[in-house]
């Protein structure tokens, strides 16, 4: 019979082609040949479509460039009707009646509105200011001239430099000015214009100066309309309604204005939609309008140095500012927009129009590309599937008989060769060659399996003694191990104590999480002893061992008169580790009374103690510990939740012993060494039969279990050697189960006589902590202990405080009593003290 076939029958049950991930012949050949062909005809519409966007963006782009060297152009023959129109005023005298005729004439004759026409008199001041309205001219008179905003005067510096027929236009600029007329004397009249200067040429005596021309900027905004307009309805049919403007820049980067959206126009100037593309700072001193984008924005600015280089050019959009679509394809054309102030000078940039699309041509280019790829993809991989399914049955026909044999073989543990009818040498051999493995395998399945139960019996029935070198941890270089009294190995441990480091050097509270007899209290001691702290108390109380009332007095203390017993003050665990820390295990068995108070008193570091009315600060760091889940007391409303949340500043978690196993065997030696020493039995050694069961035991009670059952066995043992029939386990002791079933009281077990081979079965039964369990068998089989000598056993690892503690809790919990007074005071063992020697 195959044994290799039923080890794990719940497992082998399964038909093999049904195993997880698992796969057929048929199946590997659809995932070998339809991906590549899938990819290569993907591959090839994406280079096709690139293709075809590389033309199609080209093609926008030539347009583009047409665009806006056609829009660049109208917008200079604006500026350049405007400077003309002034050169045909120069021309003649400046007459009041000249200057009005002009300014009523000009707007019909050249299409451009104008709002102001204004003579400087350069010698005198006989300045003459001209504004129209709806029409109708009117004149202001010098001594008005401060209402007019920007004041004619104000250009007076840059007017005076220009030569005779050189006209100069100033940026775009608000211009307010009265009525001035009798009819309407409080009318303003508000606009935006570009003022034209030139001085005056052949003027008679007494009339040299120069004439100034303010042009409504309106007219820039509806030549932009006009030509948005055009390019909406055409690109509209092909392209959609996709967003788009066109924007008139000024030389430092400003949007001065856009065009008027076609779809929902207006009649104010605005930036709106190059807000909506940009961030960046809205209004300068001339235009409150105006944008200007952050500097992140370095396409842009890109084309605002180009502009001012009288460059013009197309941009492609794929980062800040573009908008959001499936290719991204936003581009914005550009131009510098010249002015030719002077015939025979150079122009010069006065500013540069933009017209910016988002093209949707590669857009439907992709959708048709990725339809015709997605029917081609389609009908290739059906075709496909069909070959490949016939294909594959007539080729894997003989492999899938063989699998059917071999499941069954394995279902019925046969062990019998497999005999298939088959065409094809290939099969021929693979059905010889399984015959042969299967012969193999059953044979080695019955060496190994025998080899395995005799090792096993061996290793349990092993009485070599352990030694040193069989424990490779042991060889570790300990030395620079801060934390040398935190025994282990391991990555649990090694996090363990990085994590008690880091707390150390911090100064909040802490939680420590753990299950019963993971060093929860030895964590809280290795934190104290690496903290700053270290040189002040460490106070440690167990919650679980108090009630209510005595709780709240061993912690918080009274005052004298308290209550009728209060005969004296006591200060309390607060008071008592002033300056240090305070350690409270099984801090989820405190009452709420109890949790109200320590909210209290670690929220505001104020202690009150019973009977007393003044507040008491106090500097003590806390540190909590718990085998209990709070999160879910705090859910089920027995623990508060503002109390865990301040004690959860720092969270530690001790590992369970199972999650470490590679600790046991260090740790098992440890306390062994301990334990003999302790025990005065130097000559008894551990046999690697006993060390071999430990190993291999789950530890449900974790390194204090460990240690009860290491030191009950030394005490117990009579021979040199520890065997594994020495380790009582869970389950084998009798004396556990006696005392579990005993009425509970400390009663019972201080008129039982404790002898040596029980002391370690009541340690484990009042769930004593590591340090009580591991040294109370050693005080039993000793006849007592002084604190001192308690204190020398654990090697400095905890203070004199901590050492006492721990005896008073076993006088405590009836297990001890205390005979002598002072430093000579002896703790013995109940059982031991006769009513001649109790204090």
């Amino acid at each position: 019979m195959l044994h290799i076939f039923k080890r794990r029958p719940s497992e082998e049950g399964r038909n093999l082609r049904d195993a997880p991930g698992a796969s057929t012949l048929q199946a590997k050949m659809r995932l070998g040949l339809i991906p590549p062909i899938i990819l290569v005809l993907v591959l090839t519409g994406y280079l096709s479509f690139r293709l075809h966007a590389v033309f199609i963006n080209e093609m926008l782009e030539s347009a583009a460039r047409l665009q806006v060297q056609a829009l660049s152009r109208d917008v200079e023959s604006y500026l350049a009707a405007g400077a003309r129109d002034l050169r045909l005023i120069a021309r003649n005298a400046p007459d009041p009646e000249a200057l009005r005729n002009h300014l009523a004439t000009l707007g019909t004759s050249s299409g451009i509105r104008y709002l102001e026409l204004s003579f400087i008199s350069q010698k005198t001041d006989q300045h003459r200011f001209f504004f129209t309205h709806e029409k109708e001219i009117h004149q202001a008179a010098p001594q008005h001239a401060d209402q007019i905003d920007p004041g004619p005067l104000s250009f007076y510096d840059q007017l005076s430099h220009l030569a005779p027929g050189q006209v100069w236009a100033s940026k775009v600029l608000r211009l307010e000015y009265p009525l001035f007329s009798t009819e309407h004397p409080n009318q303003k009249v508000v606009a935006w214009v570009i003022f034209f200067g030139t001085p005056v040429a052949g003027v008679k005596s007494g009339q040299s100066g120069y004439l100034l021309l303010a042009a409504e900027v309106r007219g820039l905004r509806d030549i932009l309309t006009r030509h948005r307009a055009e390019t909406f309805a055409i690109r509209s049919k092909v392209q959609g309604t996709g967003k788009g403007g066109s924007y008139f820049v000024d030389a430092e980067g400003w949007i001065l204005f856009e065009a008027e959206a076609v779809e929902s126009p207006i009649t104010e100037l605005g930036t709106d939609m190059a807000r909506a593309d940009f961030s960046g700072t809205l209004g300068n001193e001339n235009l409150s309008v105006a944008f200007l984008p952050d500097q992140a924005f370095e396409s842009y600015w890109r084309m605002i140095a180009d502009i001012r280089y009288g460059r013009s050019g197309v941009i492609w959009q794929k980062g800040p500012g573009a908008p959001k679509s499936i290719l991204g394809d936003r581009y914005t054309a550009y131009a510098p927009v010249w002015f030719h102030g002077d015939k025979t000078g150079r122009p010069t940039i006065y500013g540069g129009v933009t017209i910016s699309e988002r093209s949707r041509l590669t857009e439907i280019a992709m959708f048709k590309q990725i339809d015709i790829i997605f029917i081609i993809i389609l009908v290739t991989v059906l075709l496909f599937i069909v070959l490949i399914e016939l294909l594959g049955r007539t080729i894997t026909l003989p492999i899938r008989r063989l699998v059917s044999a071999l499941d069954h073989i394995r279902r019925n543990g046969s062990g019998e060769p497999l005999s298939i009818k088959c065409r094809g040498q290939e099969i021929q051999r693979l059905q010889a060659g399984i015959n042969q493995v299967l012969e193999a395998i059953q044979q080695r399945s019955a060496d190994e399996q025998m080899v395995t139960m005799e090792r096993q019996a061996a290793a349990l029935k092993d009485l070599t003694p352990l030694t040193e070198t069989d424990i490779p941890s042991l060889s570790l270089d300990r030395t620079k191990d801060i934390l040398s009294e935190m025994v282990g190995v391991g990555p649990k441990i090694e996090r363990l104590k990085q994590e008690i480091l880091k707390a150390a050097r911090a100064g909040a509270d802490v939680l420590i999480l753990g299950e019963t007899g993971t060093g929860k209290q030895l964590t809280a001691e290795a934190i104290h002893r690496h903290s700053q702290r270290c040189n002040q108390p460490f106070v440690a109380i167990n919650c679980g061992e108090l009630d209510e009332n005595l709780l709240l007095d061993t912690l918080f203390g009274h005052v004298k008169g308290a209550f009728t017993e209060a005969r004296t003050g006591r200060k309390g665990a607060f008071l008592e580790a002033e300056g240090g820390i305070l350690f409270l295990d099984e801090i989820q068995t405190a009452s709420p009374r109890v949790q109200q108070a320590l909210l209290r008193a670690t929220a505001q570091r104020k202690i009150k103690p019973l009977g007393s009315d003044k507040e008491i600060d106090i500097d003590v760091r806390l540190i909590a510990a718990t085998n209990a889940d709070l999160s879910r007391l705090v859910e089920q409303g027995v623990f508060r939740q503002d109390l865990y949340f301040r004690l959860k500043v720092i969270t530690i978690a001790t590992p369970s012993l199972r999650e470490q196993p590679e600790s046991i065997v260090i740790l098992a030696w440890h306390y062994f060494l301990k334990a003999r020493e302790m025990a005065r039995k130097e000559q008894l050694l551990l046999t690697k039969g006993a060390m071999e069961k430990m190993k291999r035991y789950r530890w449900p009670g974790n390194v204090r279990e460990l240690i009860n059952c290491i030191t009950r066995a030394v005490v117990m043992a009579e021979g040199r050697l520890i065997r594994a029939d020495d380790m009582a386990l869970e389950g084998d002791d009798n004396l556990v189960q006696r005392l579990q079933s005993d009425e509970p009281g400390r009663d019972s077990v201080a008129n039982t006589q404790v002898n040596e081979s029980d002391a370690a079965a009541i340690a484990l039964h009042h769930r004593l902590n590591t340090r009580q369990a591991n040294i109370y068998p050693l005080i039993v089989s000793q006849g007592g202990i002084t604190r001192s000598e308690y204190h020398a056993f654990w090697e400095g690892a905890i203070s004199s405080r901590t050492a006492l503690y721990d005896l008073q809790d076993l006088v405590d919990k009836g297990l001890l009593r205390k005979l002598g007074q002072g430093p000579a005071t002896r703790y013995v063992p109940c059982a031991n003290v006769s009513p001649q020697q109790e204090p």
